[in-house]
């Protein structure tokens, strides 16, 4: 269920984002976050099915921590300016990234610790 929650949620900032933006300076890169959610909830989907479960749950954790590294990667030149108030130009794209990191990074943390707790019994 975690999956699909954070596919739900992964899926909607690219429309929001997109949309929030000045018409001029929109770009299709603000849905990035919605191709992982896209993909990560299809493996919630898939998980749902008992003899998929392990390995769609895998899968959705592969993809969750792709976007996670990859809203680093990307946001963690302006994380620094957006929160200390010098960041003017890309404060949205800053944010997008910054949500798409924290979003993945919960995910992959809470179905870590579901793994082991489901290995110890």
């Amino acid at each position: 269920m975690s999956a699909i929650i954070t596919g739900i949620a992964l899926l909607a900032l690219g429309p929001i984002f997109y949309f929030l933006g000045e018409p001029n300076s929109r770009s299709f890169t603000a849905f990035i976050p919605s191709i992982f959610g896209l993909i990560i909830l299809l493996c919630g989907l898939v998980a749902l099915k008992p003899s998929m479960t392990k390995m769609a749950m895998h899968a959705a954790v592969g993809f969750g921590i792709l976007g996670m590294l990859g809203g680093l990667a990307r946001g963690l030149p302006k994380w620094g300016g957006l929160f200390n108030g010098t960041l003017v130009d890309g404060r949205l794209p800053a944010i997008a990234t910054l949500l798409m990191f924290v979003i993945c990074a919960v995910f992959v943390a809470t179905s870590i610790g579901r793994f082991i707790k489901m290995r110890r019994g």
